[in-house]
Order: C-alpha cells, then sequence, then structure tokens
C-alpha cells in the first residue's frame, strides 16, 4: 500500500501526505466522469418524460376514440327510434 507517513485516497487514487486537491489529471478524468454521469441523467429522464408524454396521448386518443363510437351508437338508435316511428304512423 502506501509508506507510513502517507495514506491512499480513494479519490484521487494515489498515495498523499496532505489533503490538497488532486492532480489536474486526477481531476480532469472526475470531471469528465461526473459530466457523462450528469449526461446520461439528463437523457434517461427526457426519454422518460417523452415515454410518458406518448403514453399521455395514446391514452387520450383512446377515451376519444371510444366516446365517438359510443355517440355514433346512440346517435344510430335515436335515428332508428325517430324513423320507426314515422314509418308506423
Amino acid at each position: 500500500m502506501c509508506e507510513s507517513p502517507k495514506v491512499y485516497d480513494a479519490i484521487c487514487q494515489e498515495c498523499r501526505t496532505d489533503s490538497t486537491t488532486c492532480t489536474s489529471e486526477t481531476a480532469a478524468v472526475l470531471v469528465v466522469v461526473v459530466v457523462v454521469v450528469v449526461v446520461v441523467v439528463v437523457v434517461v429522464v427526457v426519454v422518460v418524460m417523452v415515454v410518458v408524454v406518448v403514453v399521455a396521448v395514446v391514452i387520450v386518443i383512446a377515451v376519444v376514440a371510444v366516446v365517438l363510437v359510443v355517440v355514433v351508437m346512440v346517435a344510430i338508435v335515436i335515428v332508428k327510434a325517430v324513423l320507426a316511428v314515422f314509418v308506423f304512423v
């Protein structure tokens, strides 16, 4: 592991004696990792939001279609009843 006065720093991945920041190379890698994680999270959130919106639109279209079918069926029944009254009169 590390020699006696030094302690292994898991974040910097090196043996260190002080608590200063990591070398610029390690910090750059950490920044890249954080940026990649943030981008992935944002993409996943956007995809989930798009899926939710699409599902909501499909549900609304299905409900509207069912309502239209019911309205048409009721209209047909009303027209048949009116025609039956006129035919028998």
